[in-house]
């Protein structure tokens, strides 16, 4: 959000104060000013001036001669080629000597003839933008002789404050938020925006007031309707262009550029109907119906749900209410009589209907944030004041429509002076306390043992509810610095390190270093159709109350979705590829009760060979189960083997599941105990997620692998062997459905002295 100093300067006192330490003060101690931009520099000398006479120049049919009061005691000659010039016009003059932005020194010249001693400048030359089809015309009764920065509201420095460091704060989203802050920080009066011309206007209306429903009031907590007659719209002065220009809006026309001053100013949004296009007399604040359509002010027309709130007439939608006004009713050129609303609508309906329709707006911005619902009549009669200055001839004509089902109830909280100077560590006297929440517009009862404090409106929306609010409020105004640093004392407790937690980061350790795999990391939802395409059935998978996407509604009960996507997507890359994933799946405990489940941490390897179509020797599958084995003995697990799966439950963790190869599966036990599986994906399943070659997926249960690891002995001394190992080749003639697991079980226990590792290298099949 961006502030102008010079707007800020007009609600609250800031002379001699300079915009750096402000920004500094205001970062310590309400929000961030991230950023300081000064604007309007390289005008100093021009000044406004009136043109007293114009004439044709004797020697050039396109320039003329002009006579000019610059203030000073004599009058100044000048020749001037601009078709807008007149007499009697307020304009910007520069003097002979001067440095116009664009880096042109005026000197005195002869022009056709002519000596000219200065320019009445346009925008361009100033710098001011690059129109420059006329001169700028200052409004009727801008002092002559008097520096321009004035009356162009130019000479202005911008701060820029995060957005994400006032979210709680609804009352600083505009100046007079941030003017009521200074002025608690500095110890300078406020000065709010006056009002009074627009009270005189509203109490001279005699005519009821326009009629307004609101059929839900849970959604509009207060909504205010001024008709305003005898308007006139037109381009707005230039001193409000350049203010607008400054905080990063554009002009669009006088009657839309007040609405954005209003909101810029008081925080509040406004906007402006034209009165012929409120149909029926009255106006009604209800939910879009159904198939109901509303074209909005830039062009776009919309398909309204139900969920949508809108303000309508009697015939038809006029705005979506929060977020965008209508083309249909919008303000024209010709209007003379405007309907101008302000209201307080429900932050979380005006959010999602924004972000339904993909239209973000300054005034859904402020309206999410909880507005104050207190502020929608002084900001209307804002808007009132500021019409009359720039179109006198304007009246509001009837009396206020003002409905409010849901009043403000004020709200007091107790606060107990020591809880201030307990809670900041510093001591805090009631009387400093007391000084600096009376300056932020709260108000403080000190009779008793405890300050009853009456939150003001603007605070009570969403920030102030809680004594410890009231802490805060106090302890920022009167400085974090004053808090002393105070060593902690206290009893130091040795670490205690999570077990599963250190089984983890060597694990990953080993797989990303040692054994050359890549971590991935993806989400714990899944789909129907994934199920399916793992042949996993979706009724086993926990399914989510209000998932992310309607194709992410269920809970993992494996890793083998999330291995899978990842070896497809990254297939194009890499011949062979390594994955690890460190997750946790999430089991049913019981079908009739599925609310009950188990929660269990796990780790996911999968190995894919995109060369390997035909892997006939289970080569994919028998370098997976060794990196799984291989990883455990790393861990710490020893004696660790595979053996074979078969068609039984893995104990108690369910059937074995059905992406596994039947031939080419094996289970990986410790002391009887499964710690995991591992096996090569079923080709048709590998078909289903479109998976190019061989693929093999393992799974450890982390839990009893770290049991494993914790009943493993303790480190022992074994002398090295008085002989070299002798490794060697062993071929056995066996059925072919012979799991390998058996054969190397039955090679251990022929010499269990002398054999130290069995490992399958190759198979045979053929005659």
């Amino acid at each position: 959000m961006k502030l102008s100093w010079r707007w800020l300067s007009e609600l609250v006192d800031l002379a001699g104060v300079d915009p750096v330490e402000a920004s500094r003060a205001l970062t310590f101690k309400t929000a961030e000013v991230e950023g300081l931009e000064r604007l309007g520099g390289g005008l100093d000398g021009v000044v406004t001036a009136r043109v007293e006479r114009v004439v044709p120049h004797p020697n050039a049919d396109r320039l003329r001669l002009c006579t000019v009061d610059t203030g000073a005691p004599t009058r100044v000659e000048v020749v001037c080629g601009a078709p807008n010039v007149a007499e009697g016009q307020i304009v910007c003059f520069a003097r002979v000597g001067l440095t116009l932005p664009g880096g042109l020194t005026l000197k005195k010249a002869k022009i056709r003839g002519v000596e000219s001693e200065g320019m009445i400048c346009a925008e361009d030359e100033l710098g001011l933008g690059t129109n420059h089809d006329g001169i700028i015309v200052l409004p009727e009764g801008t002092p002559v002789g008097v520096p321009v920065t004035g009356p162009l509201g130019v000479g202005d420095a911008v701060l820029e404050v995060s957005n994400t460091a006032i979210t709680n704060r609804p009352d600083l989203w505009g100046h007079v938020g941030f003017a009521r802050e200074l002025s608690a920080i500095l110890g300078r009066p406020l000065r709010l925006p006056p009002v009074g011309g627009a009270a005189a206007s509203l109490a001279a209306a005699t005519a009821p007031a326009l009629p307004v429903v609101i059929e839900d009031p849970a959604a509009c907590r207060r909504y205010v309707g001024l008709v305003v007659e005898g308007v006139r719209n037109g381009p707005t002065p230039p001193a409000l262009v350049r203010r607008l220009e400054a905080v990063g809006l554009r002009s669009v026309d006088l009657l839309v550029d007040l609405t954005n001053l209003v909101m810029l100013e008081t925080g509040q949004p406004l906007h402006a109907f034209d009165l012929r296009e409120v149909r029926g007399g009255v106006v009604s604040v209800r939910a879009a119906r159904a198939g109901e359509a509303f074209e909005t002010l830039d062009g776009r027309t919309l398909a309204l749900v139900p969920d949508d709130l809108v303000i309508a007439d009697a015939e038809r939608v006029l705005a979506l209410a929060g977020v965008m006004g209508g083309k249909a009713s919008g303000v024209r050129a010709d209007t003379t009589a405007i309907l101008l609303e302000s209201a307080c609508f429900e932050a979380a309906r005006t959010r999602r209907s924004s972000i339904r329709h993909g239209t973000r707006t300054d005034a859904s911005a402020r309206f999410e944030k909880s507005l104050d619902p207190e502020g929608a009549l002084p900001a209307a009669l804002r808007y009132v004041e500021l019409l009359l200055e720039h179109a006198p001839a304007s009246h509001v004509a009837r009396a206020v429509s003002d409905a409010y089902p849901r009043p403000f109830a004020p709200k007091t909280i107790e606060l107990a002076p020591e809880l201030v100077s307990r809670r900041l560590g510093i001591e805090v006297p009631v009387d400093t306390s007391v000084r600096h929440l009376v300056a932020l517009g709260f108000g403080v009862d000190r009779a008793g043992a405890v300050l009853r404090v009456a939150v003001p409106s603007w605070r009570a929306t969403k920030d102030v509810a809680l004594p410890e609010d009231l802490v805060e409020e106090v302890g920022r105004i009167h400085g974090y610095e004053h808090v002393k640093p105070i060593p902690l004392t206290g009893p130091l407790l040795p670490a205690r390190p999570d077990p599963l937690r250190s089984l983890e980061r060597r694990g990953k350790a080993l797989l990303s270093l040692d054994l050359g795999y890549a971590e991935i990391a993806s989400y714990v939802f899944h789909g129907a159709k994934e199920c399916e395409r793992t042949q996993i059935d979706p009724e086993a998978c926990l399914r989510l109350g209000n998932p992310l996407s309607a194709e992410q509604d269920r809970l993992q009960v494996t890793t083998a979705q999330n291995l899978l996507r990842a070896l497809v997507r990254n297939q194009p890359t890499a011949p062979v590829r390594r994955l690890h994933e460190w997750t946790r799946v999430i089991r049913k405990a019981d079908r009739r009760a599925p609310e009950r489940a188990t929660e269990l941490p796990v780790v996911g390897l999968g190995v894919a060979e995109r060369e390997r179509v035909d892997d006939r020797k289970g080569e994919v599958f028998l370098a997976c189960k060794e990196d799984v084995l291989g990883l455990l003995a790393r861990l710490g697990v020893v004696g660790a083997a595979a053996s074979d799966a078969g068609d039984a439950r893995l104990d108690d963790l369910g059937p074995v599941p059905a992406w596994l190869h039947p031939g080419r599966r094996a289970v990986i036990r410790h002391a009887g105990v499964v710690l995991g599986l591992v096996g090569e994906v079923l080709p048709a399943v590998a078909r289903a997620w479109d998976l190019v070659g061989t693929a093999a997926l393992a799974e450890l249960h982390l839990e009893r692998v770290l049991a494993a690891t914790l009943s493993a002995p303790g480190t022992t001394y074994r002398p090295p062997p008085r002989f070299p190992y002798a490794p060697f080749d062993v071929a056995v003639i066996v059925p072919r459905k012979t799991p390998a697991a058996l054969v190397a079980d039955e090679l251990r226990r022929s010499a269990p002295k002398a054999v130290r590792a069995v490992t399958l290298f190759d198979t045979y099949e053929g005659p």
